[in-house]
């Protein structure tokens, strides 16, 4: 009895340091997102993304260039727009744009989270298969932003 009491305090006492040991982990400002870390957290979480060039939808002026992207597998776009705080994408772009913002006759999904503001330009043409896998990546994206927030 009392050698297996002494393997179990010997067992328990290994996962104690093992879980103890500090490993250097490299400092992420949780409070400020970078246009890479969204991008692999975005293709991380399936979505494949492809730069291209294209100007802001929004008609207001805004104090960031967003970077564009093209969505693999559909026609859809992707903004993501980066500012320095969360009070200057507040300024330019406020939490409450709403879904289904439209432009111009085209259908924008806006999200926001901390500092970064995404807007998903959906294809007007999209349906049957093309729309389930919209509103799939569409959901993923709103998904990261909620847990990002």
């Amino acid at each position: 009895m009392t050698s297996r009491m002494l393997i179990v305090l010997m067992f328990a006492l290994l996962i104690l340091v093992g879980c103890n040991n500090e490993t250097e982990v490299e400092s992420v400002d949780v409070d400020r997102l970078e246009k890479e870390q969204v991008k692999k957290v975005i293709e991380l979480r399936g979505i494949g993304l492809e730069e291209i060039d294209l100007s802001s939808p929004l008609e207001e002026d805004v104090s960031v260039t967003p970077y564009s992207f093209q969505i693999s597998e559909t026609e859809d776009n992707l903004f993501i727009y980066v500012f320095d705080s969360v009070e200057e994408r507040k300024e330019d772009i406020s939490d409450s744009l709403g879904h289904g913002v439209e432009v111009n006759g085209r259908k924008y999904h806006p999200f926001t989270a901390k500092n970064v503001a995404l807007i998903y330009e959906a294809d007007d043409d999209t349906d049957g298969d093309q729309y389930i896998l919209m509103t799939t990546k569409l959901d993923t994206i709103r998904r990261f932003m909620m847990d990002i927030g």
